[in-house]
């Protein structure tokens, strides 16, 4: 693993690493927790392909999971020992110039995604919860407090860049790859356990947008994390 011809800083850690190792194995639930054999932090995108080719020709090939937020109560951010691939570090979000859309990538938290519409003075549909993972939150349905008028995250999506299983990076959407994007959007169950995550895009309003997260593109409106505990709050002192 360590001998990858890798072109970003990866970072790979594993049980010799000590603290640093049993701090990424971390997640929200202890039953999420399974000791990986490497746990890898890749700085660029091209880096997920060569990791692939490693856990691929293994033998027996090792076992693959992805790591955006790892807040689901599930494994499937952690593997048994094999190989998971952390996003940490592939988390930048980037507001297009005229605030209409927004770049989100991969390994961002929805805390993450706030902070910069925050100050752009726009919102975005997301999770209510900031340390939730925007990538798996959309690739799941993604329903959050304005999805009664909105609809949920994946309903929004304009397109998504994905690693394939064979390292083979593309960009999918309603015109390219749309056999891709139709799986990827829901349409075949678990479908999106075989692909990587990379940049979405969604759209943005007066306090709206449209965001871009690591791998696809996202057309949402997301409501503030702060706005949504005041309407709950008001509605529980009124109930």
């Amino acid at each position: 693993m360590e001998t990858l011809a890798i072109q970003g800083e990866i970072e790979i850690l594993t049980v010799e690493s000590g603290g640093a190792y049993a701090a990424a194995l971390r997640r929200n639930s202890d039953l999420s927790v399974l000791p990986a054999k490497y746990v890898v932090y890749p700085a660029v995108y091209e880096d997920i392909s060569s990791i692939l080719s490693y856990a691929l020709t293994q033998s027996p090939p090792l076992e693959i999971a992805v790591k955006g937020g790892g807040a689901h109560s599930s494994t499937w951010a952690s593997s048994n020992g094999g190989v998971v691939i952390d996003l940490g570090k592939l988390k930048k979000v980037t507001i297009f110039e005229d605030k209409q859309y927004i770049t989100v990538q991969g390994g961002a938290l929805w805390g993450d995604v706030y902070e910069v519409t925050a100050r752009e003075h726009v919102d975005v549909v997301g999770s209510p919860l900031w340390f939730v993972g925007v990538g798996g939150f959309t690739l799941g349905g993604g329903y959050g407090p304005l999805s009664g008028q909105y609809g949920l995250a994946i309903d929004n999506m304009i397109s998504a860049t994905v690693v394939l299983a064979n390292g083979r990076i593309v960009k999918t959407s309603r015109e390219e790859e749309p056999d891709l994007f139709w799986a990827i959007r829901g349409r075949i169950c678990c479908f999106f356990f075989s692909c990587l995550r990379d940049d979405v895009i969604g759209s943005c309003r007066r306090r709206r947008a449209v965001w871009h997260c690591g791998g696809h593109h996202v057309q949402a409106t997301l409501c503030s994390w702060a706005d949504w505990v005041w309407y709950n709050l008001i509605s529980w002192i009124r109930t």
